[in-house]
């Protein structure tokens, strides 16, 4: 029944947002950067997973239309494993942390348009490797998992095999 005489309804379209993912194992991203940054851009790649980086120490960087968050082995140790997270910088407002975790595992919380999400980053070790190392790996992902909220939603990309 309409209220004072009219009935005045408002629809809000609503667009569904899709966001596009990748992973990308580089073995060593010295050299490779722009080659990465002209793939992902071209294949209209919100968020990418590399993984193989070499690249050492953790940090980030703001590489244009890009935000590069990386992790890996420690400045002393020889370079090895690596994984990072490029994302599209209309999704920066929406970081709110992001943490290295290991040469292995990084993460990206963010708050997206009334959602919780952990981005979780992963390269892990290979079938061969020693089982302290995959133990290591394992309870490291496990860890993050649990710390992840009941509301949150986690998303996993990279190299889980």
């Amino acid at each position: 029944m309409p209220r004072n005489g009219s009935d005045i309804r408002s629809r809000t379209k609503q667009r569904k947002r899709i966001m596009h993912f990748g992973t990308w194992n580089l073995q060593g991203i010295s050299r490779k950067m722009d080659e990465v940054l002209y793939g992902i851009n071209k294949l209209e790649i919100d968020l990418a997973v590399l993984t193989e980086t070499k690249k050492k120490s953790q940090g980030s960087e703001n590489l244009g239309m890009y935000d590069y968050f990386y992790s890996g082995v420690p400045k002393e140790k020889r370079a090895g494993q690596g994984v990072a997270i490029l994302i599209h910088r209309k999704y920066r407002k929406y970081i709110t942390t992001w943490e290295g975790i290991s040469e292995r595992i990084i993460k990206i919380n963010m708050n997206i348009r009334g959602y919780r999400l952990t981005i979780i980053g992963v390269y892990a070790v290979n079938d061969d490797s020693p089982t302290a190392s995959k133990d290591t790996f394992f309870q490291q992902l496990n860890d993050e998992i649990i710390k992840t909220g009941k509301n949150e939603r986690n998303i996993f990309v990279g190299g889980l095999k």
